[in-house]
């Protein structure tokens, strides 16, 4: 070993002792299993282009397949795509995040995104006999955000077998020019046997410009770096591809079973570093290169397989990968040990119990580790796809005529989800959001989003009354009797009721008498079809007593109390002024008064006047009008 490396190393372990607590933080555990058979896996990427490879594997072929991960990197914001495996369609976006975010700096864009690691269940897409399968990656938008690098895991059932652990350790920590993976409560590891370690790198273009030297338990293994053996672009490096199986790691592609890492051979028999029985792993990365290229070698994930004192034990999930809607409840529950620990914690009503309700409302995969014993475990991934609820972005609603079906109701819907399905009452699905001819109510609306997924409503379609009640009478006053003559000036209306004191008709104009005296209401009630659809209009008619009036034409001022006094009688309360001359025109007696109804109210009592005749004029006023009166009345003595 060279001086400059073995300065390197010793830098390595000093910045390990000095740095190591700040990163205490364990890797996660996605996947664990003791069971009767082995583990395979096989990388490939095309790092900066589309195109198309293969998974190459070894798969023992009595067995059955128990569980297989397609496994992603991503760096920062990339659109989601549809990746071909074999024959099907595979959508990787963020429903199938199985990561704590991190920061991912890219090479080529210079900055800080974030990173996530993405990973699906493909296992009824695998068979025990066969052991290649194709993948197609579709050109992405961007060249900077981008899923990238893809390694296929297959766990194989064989119960001719020996127990095997397999273990998926998945990144949750930035992407820096010292990467540290640390896992915990792994379970324990049998030295005896062969324990690997395959690396999910990327983008680790050679071993001379910038180098990623591979460190366990702070031993250095070697420097990684270059194309990979089935990458179809540059810089495609570096997956460990191997198979597992009898307690022996073998190679696969260019990766060799032993213990050191080399360019692009990523795999490496770790079984002479950890301690008997150790449940902890550390490894770290370091690139040795600029720091402005350090982000070029991401690591996306550690896969450990090795022989455990632990022994199989029975699990069982209630619920493992699972889709619903927005807002749905979901119970989670697991079986089969003794505690239970639910990781993230976030989401769930409970995190160290069996049955966990799910709270959250967005997708999430799960890990539960089921306990058998104090040191023994398994992890399993649960994944809880959330579809979103149909959003409303706006719903116009039209009021209906009264006692008419002239409504309407359309939902503005997030185009993202369409097509949708509308529902009103109940009854018959449709595709257009627009519904009509609907009368004032209440209605319940149903949107169904492409992804099943429903929202409901209520909506309510106030009636609109177009009815306007008018009308005009002449005369609005009179003196009794009086005809009174209507016009009509309603609008929208088709139907008429006028009532008054005196009776009801149902003519468009009527007319009509008013007998006696008084203050009258007409009121008009105008509808258009439907009585409760009306309006209502009304007037003030005023009629009183025409004025009669009772003059004397002589009177007998003898003051026998007999038509001593000239006078008048009126029907109604008047005030008047009268005048009274003689033969000759000249002004003898004026007064002002007031009467009373059927009261005789004198005005002259013929003081100092000769018998004869004399002439009188007479002004009387009611409440409503003026009357003059004249004429001649004779005094006689």
């Amino acid at each position: 070993m060279d001086v400059g490396l073995m300065k390197i190393i010793r830098l390595h372990i000093i910045l390990l002792l000095l740095f190591f607590p700040s990163f205490l933080k364990s890797q996660t555990i996605f996947y664990q299993e003791v069971f009767n058979g082995g583990v395979t896996g096989d990388g490939f990427t095309t790092t900066l282009s589309s195109g198309q490879g293969d998974f190459n594997l070894s798969i023992n072929p009595n067995s059955t397949i128990k569980k297989a991960f397609l496994i992603s990197g991503r760096h920062g914001l990339a659109d989601p795509i549809e990746v071909l495996f074999e024959n099907t369609v595979i959508e990787f976006n963020e429903d199938n995040i199985i990561s704590e975010p991190f920061l991912s700096p890219f090479y080529a864009a210079g900055t800080n995104g974030l990173g996530y690691v993405h990973g699906t269940d493909v296992t009824n897409e695998i068979s025990p006999l066969v052991n290649t399968y194709s993948i197609t990656i579709p050109p992405q938008n961007s060249a900077n955000e981008r899923y990238t690098d893809f390694f296929l895991i297959v766990f194989y059932e064989y119960a001719s077998l020996p127990e095997t652990n397999g273990s998926i350790l998945i990144n949750n920590k930035d992407i820096m020019q010292n990467m540290f993976f640390q896992a915990n409560d792994l379970n324990p590891i049998n030295n005896m046997n062969d324990v690997g370690m395959s690396i999910h790198g990327g983008y680790m273009c050679d071993t001379i410009n910038e180098p990623t030297l591979v460190f366990v338990e702070g031993q250095y293994l070697g420097k990684i770096g270059g194309n990979d053996y089935n990458s179809n672009t540059v810089c495609g490096g570096v997956v460990g591809s191997f198979y597992y199986e009898q307690n022996t790691l073998y190679g696969l592609g260019d990766d060799l079973p032993d213990i050191e890492v080399a360019a692009s051979d990523g795999l490496s028999n770790i079984m002479t570093i950890p301690t008997m029985n150790s449940t902890d792993f550390n490894a770290q990365f370091q690139v040795q290169a600029d720091p402005s290229h350090f982000s070029t070698n991401p690591v996306w994930s550690l896969f450990l397989t090795y022989t455990t004192p632990c022994s199989s034990f029975p699990t069982a999930l209630t619920v493992s990968d699972t889709t619903i809607c927005e807002g749905e409840p979901l119970q989670l529950g697991a079986s089969g040990g003794i505690n239970y620990d639910w990781l993230p914690q976030t989401g769930l009503s409970c995190y160290d119990c069996p049955n966990p309700a799910f709270t959250g409302n967005s997708s999430t995969v799960y890990t539960v580790r089921i306990w058998s014993t104090d040191s023994c475990s398994k992890v399993l991934p649960v994944h809880v796809k959330v579809n979103p609820k149909p959003k409303f972005e706006s719903i116009q609603i039209t009021p209906s005529g009264c006692g008419k079906s002239t409504g309407s109701i359309v939902a503005m819907m997030d185009t993202a989800q369409a097509p949708y399905q509308y529902t009103l009452d109940n009854q018959a699905p449709q595709p257009d959001s627009l519904f009509t001819g609907l009368a004032s109510g209440n209605y319940a609306l149903s949107v169904e989003n492409v992804h099943g997924c429903t929202n409901d409503t209520l909506l309510t379609i106030q009636e609109e009354l177009s009815v306007t009640a008018s009308f005009t009478v002449n005369p609005v006053t009179g003196s009794a009797p009086l005809w009174v003559q209507t016009e009509n000036t309603s609008t929208n209306a088709t139907d008429y009721l006028w009532e008054w004191s005196g009776g009801t008709t149902t003519d468009e104009h009527p007319g009509f008498t008013l007998d006696t005296a008084g203050n009258y209401t007409l009121t008009l009630i105008a509808y258009d079809g439907a009585p409760h659809c009306s309006d209502t209009f009304s007037l003030q008619v005023l009629v009183y007593d025409s004025l009669q009036v009772s003059i004397p034409n002589v009177f007998t001022p003898n003051q026998d109390g007999r038509n001593d006094f000239f006078g008048i009688t009126t029907n109604v309360s008047v005030s008047g002024r009268v005048a009274l001359f003689n033969r000759w025109g000249n002004p003898l007696h004026e007064l002002e008064f007031t009467t009373q109804p059927q009261v005789f109210e004198p005005l002259w009592d013929g003081t100092d006047t000769s018998e004869g005749v004399y002439f009188y004029q007479l002004e009387l006023t009611t409440d409503t009008e003026t009357y003059g009166y004249s004429g001649f009345v004779q005094l006689v003595r």
